[in-house]
């Protein structure tokens, strides 16, 4: 009789190790990196791609163009100050990270969700570079993006209407994640390499 209450603690305990905790993961990460990109003052990098956002173009001379228009986007918004200049990447960083944890707990389960969350949490790159105005946190967003797509399209019959959006999908944000790094090309390769190394795919 004195254990009856173990169950209901337990499954407590579970729902704060699974997608919920995930979620709340998800949230305190992006309230610090917002934090951070509010005070914290402009690196030489930032300022760089700031400059370049006052000249749109198609590509530059060591980078594609995608963070670029998020800094454009943010002062468009919100003034010429350092929240501005980063609140694009905050953004970008906040949502990658959270398809990422999506594609987790599709593949295996709220847990997976919850262990990917903290990941990002603590890996250094993550943690406080995705709160800096730099090509990473648009990739992020858009490698999430494709990975997920593909997942959801291997779900789906391969001749079906489904697949054929999920690959489309897959395709378009592909595109913006090359426009955020080059190095984005071995995303599709890499994909190619997984499909065939697994018959059932």
């Amino acid at each position: 009789m004195d254990d009856a209450p173990a169950p209901r603690e337990h499954h407590r305990v579970s729902a704060y190790r699974g997608w919920g905790g995930a979620i709340l993961v998800l949230i305190a990460t992006g309230i610090v990196r917002l934090t951070i990109a509010t005070f914290a003052p402009l690196f030489p990098d930032e300022t760089y791609y700031w400059e370049w956002s006052r000249r749109l173009a198609s590509g530059y001379f060591d980078h594609p163009p995608l963070v670029a228009w998020l800094i454009r986007a943010g002062t468009a918004l919100f003034g010429d100050t350092g929240i501005a200049v980063r609140i694009g990447a905050v953004v970008a960083g906040v949502a990658g990270t959270t398809i990422a944890c999506a594609t987790a707990r599709r593949l295996s389960g709220d847990r997976a969700a919850f262990i990917a969350a903290l990941l990002f949490a603590v890996m250094p790159l993550s943690a406080a570079g995705l709160a800096l105005a730099t090509p990473d946190a648009g990739l992020l967003a858009c490698v999430a993006a494709v990975l997920h797509a593909v997942i959801r399209a291997l779900e789906h019959p391969s001749r079906s209407r489904a697949s054929l959006v999920w690959w489309c999908a897959a395709v378009a944000a592909q595109v913006f994640a090359f426009w955020a790094k080059y190095t984005a090309v071995l995303v599709p390769l890499g994909i190619v390499v997984a499909l065939a190394s697994q018959r059932e795919w």
